[in-house]
């Protein structure tokens, strides 16, 4: 939901700096809404950037000081890494520190935006933005009160569950998404089995059966 909002705000601006807590996450998000991940190019090339908190203080204020956007998605768990011992090494807490409130500055004074998200924001980040907002700028908060429609939640606690495969098999057949999950390494009747058991049945469906296990969780589909 986050990712399908700001990809269209990402694409109105030609200068943008994101902070992420996590490489992977980063990185990740950086390749769906179109922006370049830090080390995919030279500090000093690019002006559309994703980085963590870590590396913030490579990219200067002044990259955003032209209707800039500041992004920090997951801002909770960003500030929360901000203020972890990782972002403390060799005492470079207050430097990471100090190029958030730049970024800020830069971005609100050039006219751009800086955008902060996350599924769970407290009062806590929300304080925290509003101290470290300039002057005279309104710090907004933007709630999405939407709820997708709930499915149906099965827990089956028998020991031949053959029953709730086939109700599966035809919910598939039906084109209605499914999500299993188990705790049977490689059993008989397990996710793994049942997903072999499905492709058998219906091999045109194989591209579209995922198994998020050990064996595949490095996949890139994953």
């Amino acid at each position: 939901g986050k990712t399908n909002g700001v990809t269209p705000i990402v694409e109105q601006h030609d200068r943008v700096l994101a902070w992420f807590n996590r490489v992977a996450l980063g990185r990740e998000e950086c390749h769906r809404i179109g922006l370049t991940w830090k080390d995919d190019l030279s500090v000093d090339k690019g002006k559309k950037r994703g980085f963590c908190s870590d590396s913030a203080f490579q990219f200067q204020p002044h990259i955003l000081g032209v209707d800039g956007l500041l992004l920090v998605d997951e801002v909770d768990q960003v500030f929360e890494h901000n203020f972890g011992d990782t972002c403390n090494k060799g005492g470079k807490r207050p430097l990471i520190l100090a190029t958030l409130q730049g970024h800020i500055d830069a971005a609100i004074a050039g006219g751009g935006i800086a955008l902060f998200m996350s599924a769970d924001v407290s009062q806590k980040e929300i304080d925290y933005l509003k101290q470290m907002a300039p002057e005279g700028c309104p710090v907004r908060l933007i709630v999405n009160h939407y709820k997708s429609p709930k499915g149906d939640l099965l827990f089956d606690l028998s020991e031949l569950p053959d029953a709730q495969i086939e109700r599966l098999l035809e919910d598939l057949e039906n084109e209605k998404p499914c999500f299993v999950i188990d705790d049977i390494k490689n059993g008989l009747r397990g996710c793994k089995s049942i997903a072999e058991y499905i492709r058998t049945i219906h091999p045109e469906w194989a591209n579209e059966i995922i198994e998020i296990n050990s064996d595949t969780s490095g996949a890139p589909e994953i």
